[in-house]
């Protein structure tokens, strides 16, 4: 959604309309996203769902954008890790997501139940 990223790369590369790519892009996003999104929203005490969930994703993206693209992008860009790692890959980008996939293998346990399927209205 932001112009960039690993993947919108890959699909600019494989697509020849860099326009499609980008759609392609933000599709496969959505699709692996809101799964999630709408489990969490779920899992919230009704009683502050809306102002709790809104202030996790805001909350997120503000230490997203601190972390890696004011953080790591700096460290990068004076040398720090940036030799070539895994793939090419920078070894702090190499760093970052083997440090992110080992934070999901700890808490995987805590995320089960990604498509379970909740009670409407209807069904009370």
């Amino acid at each position: 959604m932001l112009g960039g990223g690993d993947e919108l790369a890959l699909l600019k590369q494989l697509i020849s309309r860099p326009w499609l790519g980008h759609c392609l892009g933000l599709a496969l996003s959505a699709v692996l996203a809101i799964p999630p999104l709408l489990r969490a929203y779920h899992a919230l005490p009704i009683s502050n769902r809306q102002g709790v969930f809104w202030a996790l994703a805001i909350l997120s993206l503000l230490l997203e954008w601190a972390l890696a693209f004011q953080g790591l992008n700096r460290l990068l860009a004076h040398g720090i890790g940036s030799a070539a790692g895994l793939l090419g890959m920078p070894l702090l980008v190499t760093l970052w997501t083997g440090t992110t996939g080992l934070l999901l293998l700890i808490c995987g346990r805590w995320l089960t139940g990604l498509f379970y399927t909740f009670p409407t209205a209807a069904d009370a």
